[in-house]
């Protein structure tokens, strides 16, 4: 069952967007995979007003990540927060200090 960690709002490329990041509990301890699997969403009004997917945010593939243990090897998703995600976006995906 998912889990909505976040839900904050952000301007990108000049354009409003509703951003949720989301985890599932994983385990997996068979194969050494456990903890939380997060996905950061982004969506956007289209010319109609309807809500759409900004497929620059989720198929960015630093958005989405294991926090935890993956196949017995330790991982760390950095963007489980509102704050480290909008420093993602505002710093050119990750490129400033």
């Amino acid at each position: 069952m998912p889990n909505v960690d976040s839900l904050f709002f952000m301007d990108l490329k000049g354009k409003s967007n509703i951003f949720t990041i989301v985890h599932w509990d994983v385990n997996s301890r068979g194969i050494g995979t456990y903890g939380k699997y997060y996905q950061v969403y982004a969506y956007t009004k289209d010319g109609s007003g309807r809500l759409i997917e900004n497929k620059r945010v989720v198929d960015n593939s630093a958005m989405t990540g294991m926090d935890g243990y993956q196949e017995g090897e330790e991982s760390i998703f950095l963007y489980k927060t509102a704050g480290a995600v909008k420093s993602f976006f505002k710093c050119g995906q990750a490129r400033c200090k």
